[in-house]
C-alpha cells in the first residue's frame, strides 16, 4: 500500500514486496468474462482441462455443469504464457489447503482493482452474467444454455 509520499517500505529503507502473481487478477477476470465460468470453476482449473482449443469443465454446481467451452484468442494467449512458467497442476496455484486460489485469494485484489478503476465494487460472479449477456446476441437459447 502506498503512503502519501511514496512506498512505505522504501521510506523504511526496505525493498517493497513484489506481488506473487501480478497478473492473476487480470487473468481470472479475462477468463470469467470471455468464457462465462463460475468463479469457483476458474479457481480450480487444472492444466489437463485445457486442451484442443477448449476448456473442459468436468464437474460443477449441477450435473449439467459439465461442458466444453472454446477459448477466445485472449484467453488462449494468457494461458500459453501461464503454462510456460507453471510448475503446478493448477492454472492458478496458491499456498492454500486446496493448492489453488479460492474466493478469499482474490477478495482484496478485486476490491482494490475496483477502487483504482473508480467503479463500485461488484461480485466476480458478475463477469459470468456479463459474458452470457454478450453471448446471447450471437447464440440460440439452446447453445447458450449448454455453455452456461
Amino acid at each position: 500500500m502506498r503512503a502519501k509520499n511514496g512506498i512505505r517500505a522504501t521510506q523504511r529503507g526496505q525493498r517493497p514486496n513484489e506481488p506473487e502473481d501480478p497478473f492473476r487478477m487480470r487473468d481470472v477476470a479475462s477468463i470469467l468474462l470471455d468464457c462465462g465460468l463460475r468463479p469457483e470453476e476458474c479457481y480450480r482449473l487444472e492444466w489437463e482441462q485445457i486442451r484442443g482449443g477448449g476448456m473442459h469443465i468436468p464437474f460443477g454446481k449441477t450435473e449439467n455443469a459439465r461442458r466444453s467451452i472454446p477459448l477466445t484468442k485472449r484467453v488462449a494467449a494468457l494461458l500459453d504464457v501461464r503454462r510456460a512458467t507453471s510448475t503446478s497442476r493448477w492454472v492458478f496455484p496458491a499456498p492454500t489447503e486446496s493448492g489453488h486460489i479460492e474466493q478469499s485469494s482474490l477478495k482484496k485484489p478485486h476490491a482494490r482493482a475496483c477502487r483504482i478503476a473508480g467503479i463500485e465494487y461488484f461480485l466476480p460472479y458478475t463477469f459470468r452474467h456479463t459474458c452470457l449477456t454478450l453471448w446471447s446476441a450471437y447464440m440460440d437459447p439452446y447453445a447458450l444454455a449448454y455453455f452456461a
